[in-house]
């Protein structure tokens, strides 16, 4: 299991508006949403082992994503088609740390399930 980071960490602009991208990243770091990412990825692979790999991709969500911070609550998770890869778009704040965990599972799902046809 590989946990990563987000492909660009400069500032970019995003749809016309500034987004500051570093500090985004730092916010991310700085929660140690990384390693609760992780931790709770390696409690789950020990109580229901897949026997494939698994790649995180860790994102900052947009500061600007009302959407995505109210009706998502801060998370937003997909896995790939193969159930190879899960990647997070998380919002860098202490109220999105509760979903956090129950988005991580609920992803690990669609990743456990695809070892059987």
């Amino acid at each position: 299991m590989s946990v990563g980071r987000s492909p660009s960490s400069r500032t970019g602009r995003i749809k016309g508006r500034d987004h500051d991208w570093e500090k985004s990243l730092a916010d991310v770091e700085s929660l140690g949403i990384g390693f609760g990412v992780r931790d709770t990825l390696v409690n789950l692979q020990s109580r229901f082992p897949s026997g494939r790999d698994l790649s995180v991709e860790v994102f900052p969500m947009d500061a600007d994503d009302t959407f995505g911070r109210e009706k998502l609550e801060g998370v937003l998770g997909l896995t790939n088609w193969e159930g190879t890869t899960i990647s997070l778009g998380i919002y860098p704040a202490a109220e999105t740390l509760p979903r956090l965990t129950s988005a991580i599972v609920h992803e690990h799902h669609h990743h456990f399930r695809k070892q059987w046809p």
